[in-house]
């Protein structure tokens, strides 16, 4: 019976740990639902942030084979879905030729062990574009530490990189400006300190060496008086961020003198808005405090100028209303005085059309701040004088003292009498190019330097050539034989240098279109510009082979001529010889 029950008791305990096995079971099973539930989640969030981030992501085994990307990376590849690039390489992508410099990457990162962080590399994109990154790849490693392949990201920095190379363009222009305007320049942060001058500013101050002035106040180098009053304005300018126009001072140079100048100022502003120093421009006016007693004379005489110039000078503002008109517009617009002219725009002077094409040019001055120079176009005559006239024009913007445009400058020249040589000219070339194409004589032009600039007809035939754009900048030795072409150089070169014409040269010329050689009579003759410089030469050739022929034939019967003659004279003294005939007698007298 104690056996009985002991078993009993054995079997509930043995029921009662069965059951807390169980338990035990389940709960790690379900810890293990919520563990793989978390682990989806994470991978799901994992793969959320990589397909939100702005950097491309991928990975590698340690055959530089993809086991995955995010989908920007993707896109770059040119593919729909991350999941496609599981088990490419770079060679299967299209930047296929950039390949062996990512491997080599690749394999230097996995071989040591060792990030390469934040590196710059070239990427072509599926669409063939090059584009600039910024790469980062670490080493992948396995539970027991052995690199088993790289993690990759990187951020396209392409409009970074176009955008240093603006700013070094910039800079270049800046040093350029800087260098060779005759203002004199600087640069002063925020504690007034010189951060940069010009090379002007670095003469006037009598120094070789920009270290020589870098953190330097002006109280260093022009003494307490005039330092403390440029040093009370320029940190009045960065507390109020006003700028300081037209500012007359004087100071003293290095060599002792006086010198007069007037400043603007400017303040320059950082990223955040806040100013972070100032630019000055500094020019000497020292001529102008000498005579500031005659502006008024110099203005009327620059208003006499003006309205006795031919050339259309005018002003308008932001709306297009004329304000300032020479003589020269008052008179080609129909008008007495120039207050008729004031306050009116191209709409009231000009056809609809004429007019809002002017607008049209003058707005798009307004909005880039950049001019129009000697544009070329047609215009009307509002006397009526002449249906169409031609203008050549300039229109610049025009900016008040702080900085801001205010209307445009134009400036037009009447160039219809030159349009109308220009087109007699045409038509002068036309008749020209008619004349010299239906000349029997071989006709060139060449420059200083041996290179043809026009043929006529004839010449280019016998040079091989159907069109005169063949023949355009090349030069004797491209159409005939080097030994002739020797001597036409040498003769060449000699008029280019002498100044002295070649007249009526026998020489001997091989023609292509025919293949045999003739000779030609030549005359060469220097071309010479406005100037009396000789620009090249020009070429007129005859054809004289014919005529050398006729010669060497008559030459021929010359010589046989002389040699019967002179047989004759031999028999003339040996046989009698009749005084009425010249005929030879036998001795019977026939």
């Amino acid at each position: 019976m104690r056996d009985e029950n002991k078993t009993k008791a054995q079997l509930i305990d043995e029921i009662i740990e069965l059951r807390q096995r169980v338990a035990k079971l389940e709960t790690a099973e379900i810890e293990f639902r919520q563990a793989e539930e978390i682990l989806f989640q994470s991978r799901e969030m994992l793969q959320l942030v990589l397909d939100t981030i702005p950097q491309r992501v991928f990975w590698k085994d340690r055959n530089f084979s993809y086991l995955g990307c995010n989908r920007l990376f993707a896109k770059d590849a040119g593919l729909k879905e991350p999941s496609e690039i599981v088990g490419m390489n770079d060679f299967d992508l299209g930047w296929k030729e950039l390949a062996p410099i990512y491997r080599d990457d690749d394999k230097l990162v996995m071989d040591r062990d060792t990030a390469k962080l934040n590196f710059e590399e070239p990427l072509l994109t599926s669409e063939g574009q090059r584009r600039w990154l910024q790469t980062s790849k670490v080493p992948i490693h396995d539970s027991d530490g052995k690199v088993i392949g790289i993690l990759g990201s990187y951020e396209d920095i392409t409009e970074r990189k176009q955008s240093e190379e603006t700013l070094k363009n910039e800079k270049a222009i800046l040093d350029a400006l800087m260098d060779n305007i005759p203002d004199s320049i600087y640069f002063k942060d925020r504690q007034c300190r010189l951060v940069r001058i010009n090379r002007k500013e670095l003469h006037d101050l009598n120094l070789d060496d920009m270290s020589q002035v870098v953190g330097k106040t002006d109280v260093d180098l022009f003494g307490e008086e005039f330092g403390r009053m440029t040093l009370a304005d320029d940190q009045r300018l960065m507390e109020t961020g006003k700028p300081i126009i037209g500012l007359v001072e004087s100071r003293q140079l290095a060599n002792g003198h006086i010198n007069w100048t007037l400043t603007n100022k400017v303040p320059l502003y950082g990223t955040n808005g806040e100013v972070v120093g100032l630019v000055g421009i500094t020019r000497e006016i020292n001529e102008l405090m000498r005579t500031q007693e005659e502006l008024q004379h110099e203005r009327n005489l620059l208003r006499t100028l003006i309205d006795n110039w031919p050339d259309y000078i005018y002003v308008k503002d932001i709306e297009g209303r004329f304000i300032i008109g020479n003589t020269a517009v008052v008179r080609q617009l129909g008008f007495t005085s120039e207050d008729e002219l004031i306050g009116k725009t191209d709409f009231d002077l000009f056809p609809h059309e004429l007019a809002t094409r002017y607008f049209a040019e003058e707005q798009a001055i307004l909005q880039s701040g950049k001019g129009i120079y000697n544009y070329e176009g047609p215009t009307v005559d509002v006397n009526k004088e002449e249906k169409e006239r031609w203008v050549m024009t300039t229109k610049v913007p025009l900016w008040d003292t702080q900085g801001k445009i205010i209307g445009t400058v134009g400036i037009g020249r009447d160039i219809t009498e030159r349009k109308q040589i220009e087109e007699s000219l045409r038509r002068e070339r036309n008749l020209l190019r008619t004349l010299i194409d239906n000349l029997p004589d071989l006709i060139f032009f060449k420059d200083a330097e041996g290179r043809y600039i026009l043929n006529n007809r004839t010449h280019l035939k016998s040079i091989g050539i159907e069109r005169q754009e063949d023949a355009i900048g090349k030069r004797s030795y491209d159409f005939h034989p080097s030994e002739l072409v020797t001597q036409y150089i040498a003769d060449e070169t000699k008029i280019v240098q002498t100044g002295q014409a070649m007249i009526d040269r026998e020489e001997i010329v091989e023609h292509r279109d025919t293949g045999e050689r003739r000779w030609h009579l030549t005359s060469k003759i220097p071309l010479k510009d406005a100037q009396g410089k000789i620009m090249g030469f020009v070429g007129i050739a005859r054809d004289i082979t014919e005529h050398k022929r006729a010669e060497a034939e008559r030459e021929q019967l010359i010589n046989e001529l002389q040699k019967a003659l002179a047989e004759v004279k031999t028999l003339s003294g040996l046989l009698p010889i009749c005084s009425n005939c010249k005929k030879i007698r036998d001795d019977q007298g026939y």
